[in-house]
């Protein structure tokens, strides 16, 4: 079976949710992002498994990003004092919701970022990786505008946008952990190549 890209399989996903008419503009796009992370955080070493609903002791962020490695096989992750995401929070809204509103919420600057540091913020189509001061570390935007997001979700996709697209969370996931090889290095240098 061909490797099926990322982009793809999100964009597939959120353009079938769509196509039932029957969904909500957040929440029903949840299980697109949750497999569009594991499939990114399934091909990083260790793996990054991307828990929905995460509990804590600042709010329930989105999803919680988690490096597998914290937990043992067949054991299902379980949220506690001594395990957190330790690859950061995702919070997501629809399509229309505005990134700088998302972005200048309470619930991110008051309670995401101080608690775990890094979180990617998402309406869909734009995504903004931030750090614990609230900086924008990292920046990718799926289409010019809502409109353009749609159509690309029901047609076709370039490749170099599945390339460029793979790398970029590649890099989100990975923002937190240790670089500890020389190819932890060069992955980073060659995912912005152009």
């Amino acid at each position: 079976m061909p490797h099926e890209p990322v982009l793809d399989v999100y964009l597939d996903e959120v353009g079938r949710i769509r196509a039932t008419k029957a969904g909500t503009a957040e929440t029903s796009y949840y299980p697109a992002i949750a497999m569009m992370l594991n499939k990114v955080g399934d091909a990083l070493r260790p793996k990054v498994f991307c828990l929905h609903h995460p509990s804590g002791d600042s709010g329930i962020p989105d999803f919680g990003l988690f490096e597998q490695a914290q937990f043992k096989r067949d054991e299902a992750p379980e949220w506690t004092e001594a395990v957190n995401p330790e690859r950061g929070v995702v919070e997501a809204k629809g399509a229309s919701h505005s990134m700088a509103t998302l972005l200048a919420s309470e619930q991110i600057k008051e309670k995401y970022l101080p608690s775990y540091g890094l979180l990617l913020a998402t309406n869909l189509w734009q995504f903004r990786l931030v750090g614990s001061t609230g900086a924008i570390l990292e920046t990718f935007d799926l289409a010019e505008d809502e409109v353009g997001f749609w159509k690309l979700a029901s047609g076709s996709r370039p490749d170099t946008l599945r390339e460029r697209f793979d790398a970029f969370l590649s890099r989100c996931l990975l923002t937190k952990a240790p670089l500890r090889r020389p190819s932890d290095v060069a992955f980073f240098l060659a995912s912005y190549a152009p």
